[in-house]
């Protein structure tokens, strides 16, 4: 059910918009933008209840392709500053590693990644290496089980916690989806976290 209609104004800017889209797939910074503004102004809504549902119908873009696009894009724009200075990326899977590093650091991450590829093309494997750098994943669920197992004293754990910089390698992790706005698994990692800091608190109070 069709709620609210378009004036003549974002009329138009709805067709500017879809003009770009069907010149210039391949163009996926334009494409990414023009899918931001149809969006954030709400352009389907004269024929479509949601976005992603105009995106599917109109399109044929399932959700997660349709924000692969509109993520490109924000990336481009953080990267927009050393445009004149190095390589820009020239696909949508370059920019795809930098979408979890938080935006002031992607200028950071993207001069690694073109160190890293010398004399070559960048490639998204040397993108996604530089990106590890700067925003470091979080440690897999088997490797804090084990963890937890086997610290079997407050001293050991705290010793342990510390050397591996799981914590602070924990709290990367969450600021870097948080940024993304990957907010489930965010508050996945940090429910983790609880579980490591209670049960060294546990330890704690069982010692002293």
């Amino acid at each position: 059910m069709v709620v609210v209609t378009l004036n003549a104004d974002e009329k138009g800017l709805l067709e500017r918009c879809e003009a770009v889209i069907v010149t210039g797939r391949k163009a996926f910074v334009d494409v990414g933008g023009a899918l931001t503004t149809i969006r954030d102004e709400k352009l389907y809504r004269d024929q479509f209840q949601t976005f992603e549902n105009y995106c599917k119908v109109r399109w044929e873009f399932d959700r997660s392709h349709a924000y692969r696009f509109i993520n490109s894009a924000d990336v481009m724009r953080s990267l927009s500053p050393i445009g004149d200075i190095l390589p820009l990326p020239k696909n949508e899977a370059q920019t795809r590693p930098l979408v979890s590093v938080p935006a002031e650091k992607r200028l950071e991450a993207w001069k690694n990644a073109v160190e890293l590829a010398g004399d070559g093309d960048v490639t998204a494997r040397h993108v996604a290496s530089a990106a590890k750098r700067i925003c470091p994943p979080a440690p897999r669920p088997a490797a804090l089980k084990h963890e937890a197992s086997n610290a079997g004293s407050r001293s050991r754990k705290v010793v342990a916690l510390k050397g591996t910089s799981d914590v602070l390698d924990l709290v990367d992790s969450i600021t870097c989806l948080v940024t993304a706005g990957n907010s489930a698994d965010a508050l996945e990692l940090l429910g983790r976290l609880r579980l490591m800091l209670g049960a060294s608190e546990t330890d704690t109070l069982q010692t002293s």
